[in-house]
């Protein structure tokens, strides 16, 4: 039995048309599964090669943390609270292009996570055959007030 899981918009602080992955396919405690077919219509998509950078990816990996920490916080009843990609660490891309019509899987698992809301997530991008197309380790941040953060006070 599939579960089912909000939108997407109801769990990332974006809004369209930031919002590039499609929905979520899977969710366990600190690890998430989500899904996105490239399109003609998908942030980045390039009409000559018909495809996405893969450097797309890092954004793909960014929003599968922000819709993790988002069904943590739609299940304890909180709101849900901007994020800040910090950095990366690891990270490989094994192919230059998404192209058209590629089905992928974005993963990211929490490995690493501090009270103050810094964590480390280990990402994966692969492809409908389970070929890994992008990885890497996140470097995340999520402040207790994200206004007074960007604020410096």
């Amino acid at each position: 039995m599939s579960k089912i899981f909000p939108n997407m918009a109801e769990i990332l602080p974006h809004s369209a048309p930031m919002i590039l992955i499609d929905k979520v396919v899977e969710w366990l405690p600190g690890k998430i599964i989500c899904s996105l077919e490239i399109s003609e219509n998908s942030h980045l998509f390039n009409d000559v090669e018909q495809a996405v950078p893969t450097y797309a990816a890092i954004e793909y990996m960014a929003q599968a943390v922000a819709a993790l920490a988002g069904l943590e916080a739609k299940e304890q009843q909180r709101p849900i609270e901007v994020g800040f990609l910090i950095g990366t660490r690891k990270c490989l891309f094994q192919e230059t292009m998404l192209p058209l019509g590629c089905q992928l899987l974005i993963s990211a698992e929490r490995i690493y996570a501090e009270e103050d809301g810094l964590a480390v997530c280990a990402c994966e991008v692969t492809n409908q055959q389970g070929v890994t197309l992008t990885s890497a380790h996140l470097n995340v941040y999520q402040p207790k007030d994200a206004v007074e953060f960007v604020k410096g006070s």
